[in-house]
């Protein structure tokens, strides 16, 4: 299993050679061991038949945060063997389209530069993914997403994955409430129907976070999974304080429907257990605080930048020193 091979990394040599990598050898080892111990204790408890919901928080811009991400769903997606992780991923779910039994995905590239560029991509698997891959879709850790995503289509075996944000207006960013599946977490969430709520204030967020976790609790029934992961921004795990409202956040969502959740922050510096139990949250210890971006002129494609030379350096560095 994955976790064994992690378990057999000599940690005080490894700390030697890259100390970035020792710290997120060691929070993926105790997250992942704080994940089995809760599964294990719900099946104890009569609830063998319940998901528990894993909503891993991470700064977009920090490729620590994503190569964690990227250790820790392989380890996880091996804990049950009767049947997949399923994982949802921050992003406009209705972007374009692709629903494939290889690798289930409803997205396409983000459009930039304020309308002045479109890029398409197939909507055919596996076609698509690798156009996919090959372009810049964020100007966060780019690299780093991209080496995860890549995990993701190798493990489709095992993960069912897809992005389960809601919906976005492409010319503005403002949610689209005309998406049906917003719609129907815009009636849920009792909001007055505004056309121009935008993703970020509260009201948004709340319609982001029901979208993702209604999303989340349907993968786990249409695919019998016992354990699910969300990758989201921190601020969507539990709130954010003097930001967002933790009783609007996914982890509260899930909580009122009395499900099982465990809240990991991949960001100590600005992880929020407010109204968290200690047995329902983790909080990475130490990660790099290095921190990727990508200006607009290196997404137009004048690149490799300095930044992305920077940033594939660190992440390839990493995954040197762990063997990966």
């Amino acid at each position: 299993m994955f976790i064994d091979k992690l378990h057999k990394i000599d940690s005080k040599a490894l700390a030697k050679i890259n100390p970035d990598a020792a710290q997120i050898l060691s929070n993926v080892i105790a997250a992942y061991k704080t994940i089995l111990s809760k599964r294990q204790d719900m099946d104890k408890r009569g609830l063998s038949a319940q998901p528990l919901h894993i909503i891993i928080g991470e700064e977009h811009r920090r490729p620590s945060h994503k190569i964690f991400q990227d250790l820790l769903v392989k380890a996880v997606s091996e804990i049950d063997p009767n049947a997949p992780l399923s994982l949802g991923l921050e992003n406009d779910r209705n972007i374009g389209g692709c629903n494939s039994n290889l690798f289930k995905v409803k997205t396409v590239l983000r459009r930039f530069f304020n309308g002045a560029e479109t890029r398409h991509i197939s909507d055919k698997t596996p076609q698509m993914l690798q156009d996919y891959l090959k372009h810049h879709f964020t100007n966060d850790a780019y690299y780093s997403t991209r080496k995860f995503i890549v995990g993701l289509y190798e493990q489709s075996d095992k993960i069912v994955t897809e992005f389960n944000d809601a919906s976005f207006r492409p010319r503005d960013g403002y949610v689209n409430i005309s998406d049906s599946y917003v719609a129907h977490c815009v009636n849920q969430a009792l909001i007055q129907a505004d056309s121009n709520i935008a993703p970020t204030d509260e009201s948004g967020m709340l319609i982001r976070n029901l979208c993702m976790s209604s999303r989340m609790n349907e993968m786990a029934t249409e695919n019998g999974s016992r354990l699910t992961v969300q990758i989201c921004g921190q601020g969507h795990v539990n709130g954010l304080k003097d930001t967002w409202d933790h009783k609007n956040s996914i982890s509260a969502l899930h909580k009122a429907n009395n499900q099982e959740i465990l809240a990991i922050f991949a960001g100590d510096d600005a992880a929020y257990p407010i109204d968290l139990s200690p047995q329902d949250y983790f909080i990475c210890q130490a990660l790099s605080q290095y921190t990727a971006f990508y200006e607009p002129a290196a997404m137009l494609g004048e690149w490799p930048s300095q930044n992305e030379k920077d940033e594939i350096a660190f992440v390839d560095a990493i995954y040197k020193a762990l063997n990966l």
